[in-house]
């Protein structure tokens, strides 16, 4: 049940995200970046990547740490 959830969240988040694109707006992660200096995403993202490896190990760690690997190379 809490899958789906966060299922409907996350489309939400992105339907919502593409309707400020269409609009030429900023962006959520554009809004985010504007507040806090560079150094804070990165430490967000380590505290981020710890809590995955601590919580679920590294099998979960490694399709994770892709997806950031290529969030941050492609959508920055």
């Amino acid at each position: 049940m809490f899958a789906w959830i966060m299922i409907v969240i996350m489309a939400a988040v992105g339907i919502y995200d593409l309707y400020l694109v269409l609009k030429k707006r900023d962006t959520i992660s554009q809004r985010y970046r504007k507040l806090f200096p560079q150094w804070i995403d990165y430490l967000i993202m380590v505290g981020f990547l710890a809590g995955v490896w601590i919580v679920f190990s590294e099998q979960a760690f490694a399709p994770v740490m892709l997806g950031v690997i290529v969030g941050h190379l492609c959508w920055r």
